[in-house]
């Protein structure tokens, strides 16, 4: 009897050690992903040209946040729920992304002035017609008013152009496009300094309202890229691909602050359409943030994803507007017609000054 008692004992001994040792571990865990939820968090107040380490846990937010959940859960099961408060407290600390990616708002049923869309249409998987046709079908269909497209490649190919001949108006520019049913009067092209990529604007009369579209099209991550390295040749990549994911951050921020210089001239009623490669999280869309409004913030529902890669998780297409714009609604498309969705926001047009007004601000742009 007093053999049983003993071994009993040794074996209650055993499975205290034991969990004693998955509460240590967990812990671990725990704080490992608080300390990287609050690097995630600081991502948008500090500047990448200074320092790009949380630039990193930005980019990675989502996934962090839904291990925070995933931790939450798991100290409930283990009957500790104290020990939860750590990851709820980095969910919190969060909350401004959250707000950014999650919608609630009830639909507004206000008549719209101005129905809006962006979409990089990834160069319509190689200039095909047929990709073209489906992308001309899905912004007829949704009697898009005015559309911005990044990665337009179409180069010459008449066919691929005519896809979009119910716009009345259309300039196409490097790999920009800009497509309108209102008259467009001038327009800019421009690559950004010692990058591939660009920028297009164009001004356009609405309802005798001179307005101003700006396509964008900034730095890639490189992430892609990266992760196709890796598998191919291992470790020996990895101070490369974190050297070319800190360059491609800094390019982006450079490239965000040419935009903010046209965005902080422009006297006129200001869009900026971009497929921005980085997420609400980061510095330069807090940079753009503060000026103006966005498409999902300011009357999104749902889940915000624009984008098809990394498990649809991510948000990198935007619609920014001045404060003569009201958002309405705010939707993307179901139809896949690229590794992006379209994004298609209606608008409400505040009054505006005289047209000879109008016409001299639009000028103080080059």
């Amino acid at each position: 009897m007093r053999k049983f008692t003993k071994k009993y004992e040794n074996i209650l001994i055993m499975c205290n050690n034991k969990r004693k040792k998955s509460y240590f571990w967990w812990g671990v865990i725990t704080f490992l992903l608080l300390l990287c939820s609050i690097a995630g968090a600081l991502a948008k107040y500090i500047n990448p040209i200074d320092s790009v380490i949380c630039h990193y846990f930005g980019l990675g937010l989502p996934i962090i946040l839904i291990l925070d959940v995933v931790i939450i859960i798991i100290w409930i099961i283990l009957r500790k729920p104290g020990a939860a408060i750590c990851p709820l407290i980095a969910i919190l600390i969060n909350f401004g992304f959250i707000y950014n990616m999650f919608g609630f708002d009830s639909v507004n049923e206000t008549p719209k002035d101005l129905r809006v869309a962006t979409y990089n249409v990834h160069g319509f998987y190689g200039a095909s017609t047929e990709s073209a046709y489906r992308v001309s079908s899905l912004l007829s269909e949704a009697k898009v008013d005015i559309v911005s497209m990044q990665e337009y490649e179409a180069g010459n190919d008449s066919i691929v152009n005519s896809c979009f001949n119910f716009f009345t108006y259309g300039i196409r520019e490097g790999e920009h496009a800009i497509y309108s049913k209102y008259p467009i009067i001038r327009h800019y092209y421009s690559k950004f300094e010692g990058s591939g990529f660009s920028y297009l604007w164009a001004d356009i009369d609405c309802y005798d309202t001179v307005l101003r579209v700006i396509s964008a099209h900034l730095q890639t991550t490189g992430v892609t890229s990266s992760i196709s390295d890796y598998q191919k040749y291992g470790s020996s990549v990895l101070q490369w691909i974190n050297n070319n994911f800190a360059y491609n951050v800094q390019v982006r921020t450079l490239q965000m602050q040419k935009i903010l210089s046209i965005a902080d001239t422009t006297k006129i009623p200001l869009l900026v359409c971009m497929d921005m490669n980085d997420t609400p999280a980061s510095y330069i869309y807090k940079s753009l943030k503060k000026e103006m409004n966005d498409d999902f913030t300011s009357c999104g529902t749902g889940y915000a994803s624009t984008y098809y890669g990394a498990k649809n998780m991510m948000r990198i297409d935007y619609i920014f507007f001045s404060r003569d714009f009201i958002g309405l609604r705010r939707n993307t498309s179901s139809v896949r017609c690229s590794d992006h969705k379209a994004v298609i926001l209606d608008l409400k047009m505040e009054k505006q000054e005289n047209r000879e007004s109008q016409e001299q601000a639009a000028l103080l742009v080059p």
